[in-house]
């Protein structure tokens, strides 16, 4: 496939790739909390115009930027300050992406059963301690829930969202929120019937991360049947 140039800020980049390696150049190239120079500076607020949410991330206007962890996974993420003194976490990768509504969806999907999911691997790392197809030890790091075919993560929302007669649009999520690190359900009530929903249908396993890149994903092995997230 053809690498596609990308442009910004009046400079040609021969690919989303090269675009990214310089935004982790910049994410490890600050101490946390430093303040970046004009030049990288210059590129982040060029780049912060492809962005979906450019006008609630910007705000008031932009001071200045800064190096900093997130509150909740605490990898290191691009912060804007604006010139009333507040302050917002931006996702510089968002800024080539061009999400969708449907992603942002199942995304908080996602989100919202994050709890189950890591729970279920917690557990299941004490009852299972090798992986059923690769054989290896599987230890938190190694390893993947997945959930079981033929109820796979999308088919268990398409469900959902055809006995609740629901669409897309008709999921209440919030994006573009200062701070905001993940997209999120904005009623309660319905994210607790999609918890619900998911809790009571969904048939998980435990695999290592190697099974999980492997045909056991998307073909037969042996006499079962695949399985996907």
């Amino acid at each position: 496939m053809a690498k596609k140039p990308v442009t910004i800020g009046g400079v040609t980049y021969e690919s989303k790739k090269v675009v990214k390696e310089r935004i982790q150049r910049i994410l490890y190239g600050y101490h946390l909390n430093e303040r970046l120079d004009v030049i990288d500076d210059t590129f982040i607020r060029d780049l912060l115009v492809l962005h979906n949410e450019y006008q609630q991330k910007v705000g008031v206007g932009i001071s200045h930027f800064t190096i900093r962890p997130d509150f909740k996974y605490g990898t290191r993420c691009v912060h804007i300050h604006r010139v009333d003194g507040s302050m917002t976490d931006v996702s510089l990768e968002r800024c080539l992406t061009n999400r969708t509504r449907r992603q942002d969806v199942l995304a908080a999907l996602r989100v919202a059963v994050e709890a189950q999911v890591r729970g279920y691997k917690e557990d299941a790392l004490l009852a299972q301690p090798c992986c059923p197809y690769t054989e290896v030890p599987l230890t938190f790091e190694n390893s993947h829930v997945d959930h079981e075919h033929p109820l796979t993560f999308q088919v268990i929302v398409d469900r959902w969202f055809a006995e609740r007669g629901l669409a897309f649009d008709d999921v209440a999520i919030s994006t573009g929120r200062d701070m905001q690190i993940a997209v999120e359900f904005t009623d309660t009530a319905q994210e607790d019937d999609w918890r619900q929903y998911h809790a009571a249908n969904a048939q998980l396993r435990l695999i290592s991360t190697k099974a999980n890149l492997s045909d056991t994903r998307v073909g037969r092995r042996a006499n079962e049947l695949p399985f996907a997230t």
